[in-house]
């Protein structure tokens, strides 16, 4: 088995197992918008947040494989030498302008996501920032690249924005067509830099923007009850 086969099977292990670990939160009744978020749907988005952490950064022992097989692309983890401009930038306030949009549509329609309480956002919001730099190392990074290497530029995209369509799928509509727009979008990005942070920093800016509004109405409507 060649390391772009190795960097593959190692991928899709942590991928099964984030999946079955999200299947478990939904059940548990995390990671949707409620009329009253619980203890026990907290709960399951934590343990959520925590197995992406730990899954995607172990799938990224794969590097040391891939520095050896494809060396041309030995840099990706480290910051682009341009900086990321001005694509970053850019789609990094176009998806904040998203993002927030998207929090006030939820608030219009009167739901709420599983946050916890604000005395913990001091460890959920970094800990959500870092899950999707995490969560980007792997499908930007020891996904995504390797497939470019084996296939070519395009059939790598359309498999890692069907693979992340898949990761998204309990969401509602506009996520699921969120994702087949984005998914590409971030491929494209990490692909012209040759780097994950551009991709990276583009998803946190439209994750953060989305849940910190969406955060501090949770604090408004507690108080009103």
């Amino acid at each position: 088995m060649d390391a772009y086969t190795k960097m593959l099977a190692l991928s899709a292990a942590a991928f099964i197992a984030f999946y079955g670990v999200q299947r478990y939160a939904l059940r548990r009744g995390g990671y949707h918008y409620t009329d009253a978020p619980d203890a026990t749907a907290r709960r399951a988005n934590t343990t959520l947040l925590a197995a992406g952490v730990i899954l995607f950064s172990l799938s990224s022992r794969c590097w040391d494989m891939w520095m050896v097989a494809a060396p041309a692309y030995s840099d990706i983890l480290a910051f682009p030498s341009d900086g990321g401009l001005p694509l970053t930038p850019l789609l990094a306030t176009l998806a904040a302008t998203a993002g927030y949009l998207s929090a006030r549509k939820v608030i219009r329609e009167g739901r709420q996501q599983d946050f916890p309480p604000p005395s913990a956002w001091r460890l959920y919001f970094p800990l959500r920032a870092i899950f999707i730099l995490s969560y980007e190392a792997f499908f930007r990074g020891t996904l995504f690249f390797p497939l470019v290497a084996l296939y070519g530029i395009a059939p790598a995209i359309v498999a890692n924005t069907v693979l992340y369509w898949v990761a998204h799928m309990h969401g509602d509509k506009g996520e699921k067509i969120g994702a087949l727009v984005f998914g590409p979008i971030l491929c494209g990005l990490a692909f012209h830099h040759g780097s994950i942070w551009p991709a990276a920093i583009v998803h946190v800016a439209l994750t953060l923007s989305h849940e910190i509004p969406l955060g501090f109405h949770a604090i408004k409507m507690s108080k009103a009850r």
